[in-house]
C-alpha cells in the first residue's frame, strides 16, 4: 500500500513538471533548474508506470552496475529515452545526487549523454578489471582441497576481462599441486572455460567421494551392512565417474642412476627437495606384496613408480641429485648434441640436430602466445600513463616552462609488462645545475600537486623522485636529463615494430627470467634490458634473419648525448616484411634461444653486439679479464655506450646459476611435451 502511494506521489510530481514545461514546483529548491532540455521534461510517465525497488546509488560502487540494473527495470515499462532521463535522478542519493544537482541547466539532451557524464564522474568507483597475470600467484597450498583452490581461482578469473580458455588452462595447471586433475589437464587441454569448470567439478566430486571412502575405511568394524552397501554404491559411482587411467611417463628418456630410486628419494626428502603426495587408501584388490615408498600404499613398487621417476628427473634437470647420475648414461652433456660448427660469424646461428625435435608445427604456439597475451598491458593502462605524464608536464612547466618529459624504459620501449612502474626523464637546461637541488625542488612541486608518497632520493646512484598518482594508481620514478636512456628506448621500440615475434619472444624470456629469479642484477644476474638485447641479437643472427641491424643501415636518426653519437635507421615502417623468409614460430624461437645460450654461445671469447648485428671478440673489447667489479663472464654490449657491458654484474657464482637455468630450459623445451608447465615454474630460494 505504501509503495503504491509513493508511486502515485512520484508520478504526480513528474507529470506536473512535464505539464508546466520548464516551470518548477515551489519548494526549498525553487531556484534550481533541471539539467534536462524541454523536450525531455514535457514527456509524461506511462499510465502503467510503477516504482521499482532498487538500491539508490551513492557514488561508492561501480556506476556501470547501477546503470545496468536501472535500464533493466525501466525497460519493463518503456523504451522512451526521455523517461529514462527523468526517472534516473530518483535512483541517486548522497554524493551522486549532489553531482546531479550541480549539472548545468539544459545540458542533458538524451539518456546517452546523461550516462556518459555519470560514468565519467564516478569512473574511480568502477570495478578494477585484472589481467591474466593475476592468476600467476594463485597456487594450491599443501593440503588445500581442490574445491577451495578452484573457488579462489574462479574468484580472480571472473574479474579478468576476455579471459581466454588457453590462458586459464595454463595458469590452472601451473597453480595445481601434482594430482589426478593436474595430470588430466596436462594430457588434454581445454577448449572452453565452461569445459574447464565442468572438468574441475568432476574431480572435486571425485576427491570428496574419495575422502568419504577413506573416512568409512577408518571406521572399519564400526560399519554396518548398510554402510557397506553405501560403499558399494560409491564404488559404482567412482567407476562411472571417469575411466581408470594409466599414468604415462612425462619424459621421452630418463637419466640413468647409479643407485636405486628409493635411495634418491630418501636423499631428496632429507634435503627438502620433494614432498610426499597425500596418502591414499590402497585398493581392495591391490597386490599387497608390492609397496611404493613414494605413495605410501600397496599395488606397485618404488622402483617402477612413474610419478617418482618424473619427480627425480625434474630434480636432476634442475641441477639436483647429480651425485646419483650414472656416468655414461643419458645426462645433461649427452643431450647437447653436436656443438662443432654450430656457429659461424658470417652465417649466423644454425639449427642443430634435434633442436626442433619437440616443436612440430604449431602445437606449442597456442600456450606461448596465450602467455604473451596475458602479459601485455591493456590499452587502458597505456592511456592512464599518458594522462599521468600530461599532469606531470603541467606541474613541471610552472617552474621550468621549456622542460620536457620523456617516458623511457620498459613502459615506453614496447617490452613492459602490465602494472610496471613507469620511468620518466625530465629534460631541462640550466647552467651549473645541481641535480640534488633540482630533485628537491621537483619533489616540492609534485607534493603541491596532490600526488602521493612523493620521495626525493638525492643520494641514489641516479637521483630520482618517486611518487604515486592517486587517480590512476600508477607508481612513477622521475630522473633528470637521462637522455641516453630515452634514445635507447627509441631504438628498442623501433626494433619491436619490425617483426611481432621479437615482442613475443622478449615477453616470454622476461617472464621466464622473473619466474626463475634470474633477472635480479643485485643478485648477480641480468637486467630486463639485457634480456631484450639478447632477444634482438638472437633474431638478427637467425638465417634467414628476422631482424636487421639498424645501426649498420643508412642513418635517418642522429643525436649526440653526453658526447656519445647515437645514429641508426628509424624508418622501420619500410621494414615490415624484412623477416618474411624466416617461417619459424614463436615456440621454435623460444627453443632455439635457450639452446643457443645453453650449448652454443662461446662464453670465454664472445661478446654479443646488437650494434653490429653479430659477435665481437672479448679481446677486441679488452674484456678478457675482470677489472674491479666488471667481471665480463657473459658479455652483452650496450648499443650506444659501447664500453658498457650489461653482463658485468654476473660473478662466478651467478654465471653458474644462469648457465644451469639456460640448460634446464633447453632440456625442458627439448623433452617435455607440455614445456610451459615446467618452464615457468617459480624458483623458490631455499
Amino acid at each position: 500500500m505504501r509503495l503504491k502511494e509513493e508511486n502515485a506521489k512520484m508520478k504526480r510530481k513528474l507529470d506536473e513538471v512535464g505539464q508546466n514545461g520548464s516551470k518548477r514546483p515551489h519548494t526549498a529548491l525553487s531556484g534550481w533548474r533541471h539539467p534536462f532540455t524541454d523536450d525531455i521534461t514535457k514527456v509524461l510517465l506511462p499510465s502503467n508506470w510503477e516504482w521499482f525497488p532498487i538500491d539508490r546509488y551513492d557514488g561508492t560502487t561501480d556506476p556501470d552496475d547501477h546503470v545496468f540494473v536501472y535500464v533493466t527495470h525501466v525497460s519493463l515499462y518503456t523504451t522512451e529515452d526521455a523517461i529514462f532521463c527523468r526517472v534516473f535522478p530518483t535512483t541517486l542519493k548522497d554524493a551522486a545526487l549532489s553531482w546531479f544537482k550541480e549539472l548545468p541547466p539544459m545540458s542533458i539532451d538524451c539518456f546517452s549523454t546523461l550516462v556518459a557524464r555519470f560514468g565519467t564522474r564516478f569512473v574511480l568507483s568502477r570495478r578494477h578489471h585484472l589481467t591474466a597475470f593475476a592468476l600467476v600467484n594463485i597456487r594450491q597450498e599443501e593440503g588445500e582441497a581442490l574445491r577451495t583452490f578452484i573457488q579462489r581461482f574462479e574468484k580472480v578469473a571472473l574479474r579478468i576481462k576476455d579471459l581466454s580458455p588457453e590462458v586459464a588452462w595454463l595458469h590452472m595447471i601451473m597453480g595445481l599441486r601434482p594430482g589426478p586433475f593436474a595430470d588430466n589437464l596436462a594430457m588434454k587441454p581445454t577448449t572452453s572455460l565452461d569445459e574447464l569448470r565442468q572438468r574441475a567439478a568432476e574431480y572435486i566430486q571425485y576427491e570428496e567421494l574419495e575422502e568419504l571412502r577413506e573416512l568409512r575405511e577408518e571406521m572399519g568394524a564400526e560399519n554396518s551392512p548398510t554402510d557397506n552397501k553405501a560403499c558399494d554404491r560409491y564404488s559404482h559411482h567412482k567407476s562411472s565417474l571417469r575411466p581408470e587411467e594409466v599414468r604415462q611417463p612425462r619424459f621421452n628418456q630418463y637419466t640413468q642412476l647409479n643407485v636405486a630410486r628409493s635411495r634418491a628419494l630418501e636423499e631428496a626428502l632429507n634435503a627438502d627437495l620433494i614432498q610426499l603426495p597425500r596418502k591414499k587408501a590402497t585398493s581392495w584388490n591391490a597386490d599387497m606384496s608390492r609397496h611404493c615408498r613414494y605413495h605410501g600404499k600397496y599395488g606397485h613398487e618404488t622402483e617402477e613408480c612413474t610419478s617418482l621417476k618424473d619427480k627425480i628427473e625434474e630434480l636432476i634437470q634442475a641441477g639436483h641429485l647429480r651425485q646419483f647420475v650414472q656416468r655414461g648414461g643419458r645426462g645433461r652433456v649427452e643431450s647437447r648434441g653436436r656443438i662443432e660448427n654450430l656457429y659461424d660469424k658470417r652465417e649466423g646461428v644454425r639449427m642443430v640436430s634435434g633442436e626442433r625435435s619437440n616443436v612440430s608445427g604449431n602445437v606449442l604456439n597456442a600456450p606461448f602466445l596465450a602467455i604473451y597475451e596475458s602479459l601485455i598491458p591493456p590499452e587502458e593502462e597505456k592511456l592512464k600513463q599518458k594522462q599521468l605524464v600530461a599532469l606531470l608536464e603541467r606541474l613541471v612547466r610552472k617552474e621550468w616552462p621549456a622542460a620536457k618529459l620523456h617516458l623511457y624504459g620498459s613502459c615506453a620501449n614496447s617490452f613492459g609488462a602490465s602494472k610496471s612502474v613507469i620511468d620518466v626523464c625530465l629534460a631541462i637546461e640550466e647552467a651549473d645545475m645541481d641535480k640534488a637541488k633540482v630533485i628537491m625542488k621537483l619533489a616540492d612541486i609534485l607534493q603541491s600537486g596532490n600526488l602521493q608518497n612523493v620521495q626525493a632520493l638525492t643520494c641514489a646512484r641516479v637521483p630520482i623522485v618517486k611518487l604515486v598518482d592517486p587517480v590512476t594508481g600508477i607508481s612513477c620514478n622521475i630522473c633528470i636529463n637521462k637522455l641516453l636512456a630515452v634514445v635507447n628506448t627509441k631504438l628498442l621500440r623501433d626494433y619491436a615494430h619490425i617483426d611481432p615475434r621479437l615482442r613475443q619472444l622478449a615477453f616470454i624470456i622476461k617472464h621466464w627470467a622473473k619466474s626463475r629469479r634470474v633477472n635480479e642484477t643485485y643478485h648477480g644476474t641480468l637486467s630486463s634490458y639485457a634480456y631484450v638485447l639478447m632477444c634482438i641479437h638472437y633474431l638478427q643472427m637467425r638465417r634467414p634473419a628476422i631482424l636487421p641491424c639498424l645501426q649498420e643501415m643508412e642513418t635517418t636518426y642522429s643525436v649526440t648525448v653526453d658526447d656519445i653519437s647515437c645514429a641508426f635507421f628509424d624508418e622501420v615502417e619500410d621494414l615490415g616484411d624484412f623477416g618474411r623468409h624466416n617461417k619459424e614460430t614463436i615456440a621454435e624461437l623460444v627453443q632455439g634461444f635457450f639452446h643457443y645460450w645453453a650449448y652454443c654461445h662461446d662464453y670465454a671469447n664472445s661478446v654479443i653486439s646488437v650494434r653490429t648485428g653479430g659477435i665481437i671478440s672479448k679481446r677486441e673489447k679488452d674484456w678478457t679479464r675482470g677489472i674491479g667489479n666488471d667481471r665480463h663472464l657473459i658479455c652483452i654490449e650496450d648499443p650506444f655506450e659501447t664500453s658498457h657491458d650489461l653482463g658485468r654484474v654476473v660473478d662466478k657464482c651467478s654465471i653458474k646459476v644462469l648457465r644451469d637455468e639456460f640448460e634446464r630450459a633447453a632440456e625442458i623445451m627439448q623433452n617435455d611435451p607440455n614445456p610451459c608447465i615446467k618452464l615457468f615454474k617459480p624458483y623458490i630460494r631455499s
